[in-house]
């Protein structure tokens, strides 16, 4: 009989350890909840712009809306020594300066009158301080050579309109807001050029005879 008393003591005492053990796990579980819960609280502050900051941009915009004369026409039965005389007004109608103002002429198709530098087309730009006189050609306010005369087979690459490209000319270096840019084009055949046909036969490299088209490209950066 005690035999059986001390098993029931020592059961007893292993149900109560186990139940001890429990009780400490659970409490230890619960314990370590209140310490997470604890660490997610916190406490902030932001402070942010109202009404919502506004932004806006400027434009850079080159046009040519209004060419006094024949502008960019068809230019028929040229010769050399005889001039042609063309008049564009472009203007800044962007609400940014323009700087750095360039010229390209790219002809399509390419033909001795672009590929020649000394026989080929010629191109000399001018700048008036209101819109030129077509008939005549006249400037009414103050002239300024912008661009002396230049070889086509030059202007195939975009050239700074600021000192003339390689020339002593004076220039253009801005555009203002709303600024007119009034140009007069001289486009011509050197005089010096002596071909001679032979039997009916034009000789290489003429320039007579020929087709072109010219792609005007003025262009401007934005200003500072």
């Amino acid at each position: 009989m005690k035999t059986g008393m001390n098993l029931l003591k020592s059961t007893n005492l292993v149900t109560r350890t186990m139940a001890q053990i429990t009780v400490v796990a659970v409490s230890a579980t619960l314990s370590t909840s209140a310490i997470s819960s604890s660490a997610l609280a916190t406490i902030s502050a932001t402070s942010f712009n109202s009404p919502d900051q506004s932004i806006t941009t400027r434009s850079l915009i080159l046009d040519a809306p209004v060419a006094n004369g024949a502008g960019f026409d068809t230019i028929t039965a040229m010769s050399p020594g005889t001039p042609v005389l063309r008049y564009v007004n472009y203007r800044n109608s962007g609400s940014d300066s323009g700087t750095s103002l360039t010229l390209q002429v790219v002809a399509n198709p390419s033909t001795t009158l672009s590929t020649d530098a000394t026989n080929g087309l010629h191109i000399t730009v001018d700048r008036c301080s209101v819109a030129w006189t077509v008939i005549g050609g006249a400037c009414g306010g103050t002239p300024t050579s912008i661009l002396s005369s230049t070889a086509l087979s030059v202007l195939a690459s975009a050239t700074s309109l600021a000192n003339g490209g390689s020339n002593t000319a004076t220039g253009i270096t801005s555009l203002a807001s709303g600024e007119y840019f009034y140009v007069r084009y001289t486009i011509s055949l050197p005089s010096g050029n002596s071909e001679e046909a032979q039997n009916g036969v034009l000789p290489n490299g003429t320039i007579q005879n020929l087709n072109t088209g010219l792609k005007w490209t003025l262009k401007e950066l934005q200003g500072s």
